[in-house]
C-alpha cells in the first residue's frame, strides 16, 4: 500500500511539475516575442528618424527668398521653398 501511494504521489507531483514548467515556458516565450517586437519597432522608429534628419539637412538649406551664387557661377534666386544641398553654396 505504501508503494502504491508513493508511486501515485510521485506521479502526481511529476505531472504538476511538468504542467507548471510548460506554462512557464509558454509565458517566457510570449514575453520574449513581445520584447523582440518592441525592439524591432524601436529600431524602425530610429531608422526613420535618422532618414528624416538627413532630409532636413537639405530642406533647411534654403527656405527664405534670397539670391545666392553657386559654385558653378550661377546666381540662383529663391522665391519660395527650394531644397539645395549646402555643399553647392559658397
Amino acid at each position: 500500500m505504501v508503494k502504491v501511494s508513493t508511486y501515485f504521489g510521485m506521479s502526481l507531483a511529476a505531472f504538476v511539475f511538468w504542467q507548471s514548467m510548460d506554462k512557464l515556458h509558454v509565458w517566457i516565450a510570449l514575453h520574449q516575442d513581445e520584447k523582440q517586437e518592441r525592439l524591432e519597432r524601436e529600431a524602425e522608429v530610429r531608422r526613420v528618424r535618422e532618414e528624416l534628419l538627413k532630409e532636413n539637412k537639405y530642406k533647411d538649406a534654403l527656405i527664405v527668398s534670397m539670391s545666392l551664387k553657386c559654385k558653378l557661377g550661377l546666381v540662383v534666386t529663391v522665391q519660395s521653398v527650394m531644397y539645395l544641398p549646402l555643399s553647392l553654396l559658397k
